[in-house]
Parts: structure tokens; sequence; C-alpha cells
């Protein structure tokens, strides 16, 4: 999930082939006014960058194709496709974007490695800024409230990281 200010875009998944991944952009009263269909499955990561968002979903086909980080407009329109096969492998992993940090905006927490990574998107190929294990059995849910990165566990338990900035 991400927050612009006054929507929350919303990412969601089903196995149902009707609509596989989609982000829905929702009110504060949680009223769906728009839903955009988007690639892959397994949907597991949103961002909103101040124009745009950004989100991660599992791809078909194989390993160079499956780890992609797709900006879009907020009418679905696709920007980018970053391949990030050489970074890490990509199952589920959250994205927060963070404005403020201009060595590298996109943050990404990799749920099965507890990794989390800060990368450098500026350019064609990705690149880290850096990289830190984190706490944590599956950790999943990764955001930025101004001052901190904040991230949960399956156990209920909630980590505040000093962004370092």
């Amino acid at each position: 999930m991400a927050y612009d200010g006054e929507f929350f875009w919303v990412g969601e998944y089903s196995a149902d082939e009707d609509w596989g991944s989609r982000i829905n952009r929702m009110d504060r009263n949680g009223e769906i006014d728009l839903v955009i269909n988007v690639q892959g499955f397994e949907l597991s990561g949103v961002a909103f960058d101040g124009e745009h968002l950004w989100y991660y979903s599992l791809g078909e086909g194989d390993q160079d194709e499956r780890v992609v980080i797709r900006q879009i407009t907020i009418e679905g329109e696709q920007i980018r496709a970053i391949n990030c096969r050489d970074i890490f492998e990509g199952n589920q992993m959250s994205l927060a974007y963070v404005p403020e940090h201009e060595e590298g905006n996109l943050w990404v927490l990799d749920w099965e490695s507890r990794e989390l990574y800060q990368l450098d998107i500026s350019r064609d190929d990705p690149e880290i800024v850096q990289q830190t294990q984190i706490n944590g059995a599956t950790v999943f849910g990764l955001e930025h409230d101004g001052e901190n990165l904040w991230y949960c566990t399956v156990n209920d338990i909630g980590y505040v990281i000093d962004d370092g900035i």
C-alpha cells in the first residue's frame, strides 16, 4: 500500500484468471474509485513517488522476466520497467519511495531473505546504494514516514529503522 496525500494505492492479486494483479485507488472512507490492472501475478509492492506509481509483482516466464519493478502513471500507463535480476532473486518484495534520499529513492524489502536495499534507479540499470540484513522472521510492509523506514513481521511486530539521513 502507498499513500499520495489524498488516496491510498493498494496492491491486490488473485489466483482468479479473470483479473490477476491490480492496484486499487481508495479514498479515506475505503471506497475504491479506480482499478488498474497490472502485469504479473502475486503483486506485493506498491510505492508512490509524488507523481507516479511503482509496483512489483512476479512476472511470468524465465527468471530474467520475473524480477522487474515497474513505474506507471496513475492511469496505468507503463513508463519504465527495471530489471533487477542481478540484485535479488525476487519472490515477494515491499517497496517504499523516498524523494529526499537523493543517492537512491527506491527502497526494496525482500520478504524471504530479509534484506533491505536502497536502489539508485536514475539510470537504465539499477544500482545498490546500500544493503542490510534486518530483524524478524518473515517481514513485509515497507513504508517511510518522512523520517524513518517502517516494516512489519508475521508476528505482528513493527520495526522502525533510522534511514540514515
